[in-house]
């Protein structure tokens, strides 16, 4: 065999090799989220990632949500899954039983390797950012302040409880959660709290958020409502404002939302407040409303009717690239 036909056989070797074990790592990944189908998923403890990332470390890990925002890693080398496949088992049971640190890492060995770590990034007292993976988080108490976009970006978010010591939060901390259902603040919170899953001020004379996979709760007394406080909510799909209303900032980015009826009371509407609620047809404008301001409405494309309780002067951009086909109704 010459020295080409040598190589060339070599590699072909080699590339067999490789194609084998990326199947028999696939097998692997599949037998893992079984397992994680199986055993390890429940309503509490959440299996929060089944990652293979190396297929020269041959190992698998696995990772298990904490509510405190941490996260304990299991990393299983696949050339000793008798060894570990005794353990893993006691190992789960220790997790779901809430077992503290040091249990959790006496389980660790050469064949299961266990690291804990947290998915927040906290400084002097502001949680700055959280990891992407996170699934639900109890904020731990000493935290005052969630930054801009703490969660920003955290698809898999779907539940976060507040502690009594945070003092200033911007709803876009939660921009683009799109699958937070449940939001709490402790009783104690001296700034903030929930009805429903519904973020008010204190006093509940400002509403400021709901998650996006919840029906917001609308208290009477509630004056205000900021800006982002529906934003890409998936479950509002009709709205009767409360008669305390005053005013609404650029809360709705509603996709669902079809019917709105503001109140009479209201006094002030921004710009841009109905951006891209794609599918609202209807709308009541009240009496008390002096003016419908340019871009309230922008791009509702499936608008159909516009009711007018009272003389609301409508400025020419007010229904921007919301086509012509809605009808203009005075009652």
């Amino acid at each position: 065999m010459s020295v080409e036909e040598n190589d060339f056989e070599k590699a072909k070797e080699k590339k067999l090799w490789q194609v084998r074990f990326a199947e028999a790592r696939a097998v692997l990944d599949t037998l893992f989220c079984d397992i994680a189908d199986m055993l390890l998923y429940d309503s509490d403890k959440t299996l929060s990632m089944v990652v293979s990332r190396s297929d020269f470390e041959k190992r698998i890990a696995l990772g298990f949500d904490r509510d405190d925002g941490s996260v304990v890693e299991v990393s299983l080398a696949t050339a000793w899954t008798r060894v570990w496949c005794r353990r893993l088992g006691d190992f789960v049971a220790a997790f779901r039983d809430g077992a503290v640190d040091e249990e959790l890492l006496s389980f660790d060995s050469p064949a299961m390797r266990v690291r804990i770590y947290s998915l927040l990034k906290v400084q002097n007292g502001v949680l700055r950012r959280a990891d992407r993976l996170i699934r639900k988080v109890r904020i731990p108490d000493g935290i005052k302040v969630l930054g801009e976009r703490a969660f920003s970006g955290c698809v898999w978010l779907k539940s976060v409880e507040i502690p009594k010591s945070v003092e200033v939060l911007d709803t876009r901390a939660f921009w683009r959660c799109m699958r937070l259902s449940a939001l709490t603040v402790d009783a104690e919170n001296e700034h903030f709290c929930t009805v429903g899953n519904t973020l008010y001020t204190k006093d509940l004379s400002t509403l400021l958020f709901t998650p996006c996979c919840a029906a917001p709760t609308l208290v009477d007394g509630v004056k205000i409502i900021k800006k982002r406080a529906f934003v890409f909510n998936s479950v509002l799909k009709s709205l009767k404002l409360p008669d305390s209303v005053e005013k609404i900032e650029a809360a709705f980015y509603c996709t669902r939302l079809e019917r709105l009826e503001l109140n009479e009371g209201l006094r002030e509407i921004a710009g841009e407040t109905f951006q891209s609620c794609n599918f609202l047809k209807e709308v009541v404008i009240p009496s008390t409303l002096p003016v419908l301001r340019d871009n309230t409405f922008f791009v509702c494309p499936k608008l159909e009717k516009v009711i007018l309780r009272g003389n609301t002067k409508i400025e020419p951009k007010a229904f921007l690239y919301c086509g012509n086909r809605f009808l203009l109704v005075q009652s």
